[in-house]
């Protein structure tokens, strides 16, 4: 039990370390021109003392440079589903010594790696992370539908009940975070094309990474 705690507990503090350092590192890329307007004079009036106001257009910096809190937390949220290709790989492993049973937690394997890298990609507003998103999010719907037809089976077998509850929560969790994927694939889309970009175009653009969006775009 108290390595358990310890393994959990180390799981935790790499999860908040790894969101961090990328969150503190890449708040520049969520900063962008917005416009606003401003009551001035109006000088065109001819008349010194005329008193008569006008709004005129200016642009300026957004206040808060940093990520809106559904990315941050679906940022988080993906660094800490992502580790959990560290324990899901030495399931994997073991199994497949034992009559090839591991070998159906590749795929998760392969989604768990796939789920981390999104996470500082959506810190980075990083355009070609909105068409990464949306596949990961895919594909993991197919795969837990696949999990989710195991768990049927599974009530089938004697004893077996309470593995087939855990495999479903997770499956339920991991189709919520599909969920918020595609929700995060959506701002960060609509950050670029508030930047005057084609949508089409967005999945061949690329952040590079700590840059200032301003600039680079």
């Amino acid at each position: 039990m108290e390595g358990f705690v310890a393994f959990a507990l180390g799981f935790a503090v790499l999860q908040a370390a790894t969101y961090l350092w990328h969150e503190r590192r890449n708040r520049q890329a969520w900063v962008h021109d917005v416009p606003y307007a401003r009551a001035e004079p109006d000088l065109d009036s001819g008349f010194r003392g005329d008193s008569h106001l006008h709004e005129q257009a200016y642009v300026g910096p957004a206040q808060h440079p940093r990520a809106p809190l559904s990315i941050r937390a679906t940022a988080m949220w993906s660094i800490g589903m992502g580790q959990m290709l560290i324990p899901g790989g030495a399931v994997a492993l073991f199994g497949a010594m034992i009559y090839g049973i591991g070998l159906v937690g590749i795929p998760g394997c392969i989604l768990a790696g796939r789920i981390w890298a999104i996470g500082p990609a959506l810190l980075r507003a990083e355009p070609r992370a909105i068409a990464r998103a949306r596949s990961t999010a895919r594909f993991a719907r197919i795969l837990n539908a696949v999990v989710l037809a195991v768990v049927a089976c599974l009530l089938a077998i004697p004893d077996a009940e309470g593995l087939a509850l855990g495999t479903a929560i997770y499956a339920g969790i991991s189709l919520a975070h599909a969920a918020a994927l595609d929700r995060a694939a959506d701002r960060v889309e609509q950050l670029w094309v508030e930047r005057g970009y084609c949508r089409h175009k967005l999945n061949s653009l690329r952040t590079p990474p700590g840059a200032d969006a301003r600039v680079w775009a």
